[in-house]
């Protein structure tokens, strides 16, 4: 099926079958004009400098009504650096018949370089200039709304390089063990499930000297035990 032949298809009947591509195991239909779609979308505003990506990404279900048919609705997922609640107009709210939305991620984004530049100042005495260089690498990742760093949280991403690299180039033990230490260690002061879990520097009355110690020990312990 051509992408202008499913967009004339009124909502309800491409429901119908998308629900039956569905049951016979068909999927990769619906999927490659999807995928047809996205391609044509990134071509139609590749111009436009606000936007970092665009993805395929999962909408709302697609029968609420039926308990026995729990799959969603593939959206058009433009991802952009501003912050909320700005909006592109030039952004369609449908696009060959599949749902466009519209995710800012500036404000995570910058929430995350802000917790990376604190973490690295109080563990390694890093300015900004040296954090925001280390945090390029992670550029691509953090332009996706379905990246799992932002599940992950910005503490989880950096424990590794909080660690000098000749302890774990040298380690034979448990290094995860290790990073969930230090993780845990910086993020003891949080309410569980606050926004400070994986943001501790909101945290009030931070104690950053206690927590060096904490990461010294951990570290010292890890390297006794795995010589």
């Amino acid at each position: 099926m051509k992408l202008d032949e499913w967009a004339q298809i009124p909502e309800s009947q491409r429901r119908d079958i998308i629900i039956r591509w569905y049951k016979a195991d068909r999927w990769s239909h619906y999927e490659k004009l999807a995928l047809r779609a996205l391609k044509s979308l990134r071509t139609e505003l590749a111009s436009i400098p606000e936007i970092a990506l665009i993805e395929l990404t999962g909408g709302a279900l697609i029968c609420p009504e039926d308990p026995l048919i729990r799959f969603c609705e593939l959206t058009l997922t433009v991802c952009t650096l501003l912050a909320d609640p700005f909006h592109i107009d030039s952004i369609p709210s449908r696009f060959f018949g599949f749902p466009v939305r519209q995710v800012n991620l500036g404000d995570k984004r910058e929430s995350f370089i802000r917790t990376w530049i604190w973490l690295f100042k109080g563990l390694k005495d890093w300015d900004e200039i040296q954090t925001r260089t280390w945090a390029k690498q992670w550029d691509d990742t953090l332009k996706s709304s379905i990246s799992p760093f932002y599940s992950w949280g910005p503490v989880k991403v950096a424990v590794p390089s909080l660690v000098d690299r000749n302890i774990i180039n040298v380690a034979t033990g448990d290094i995860q063990g290790l990073y969930d230490d230090i993780r845990k260690a910086i993020t003891e002061g949080a309410e569980p499930g606050s926004s400070e879990m994986q943001h501790p520097d909101r945290i009030a009355g931070f104690d950053w000297d206690e927590v060096r110690e904490q990461v010294r020990s951990f570290i010292e312990k890890h390297a006794r035990e795995n010589k």
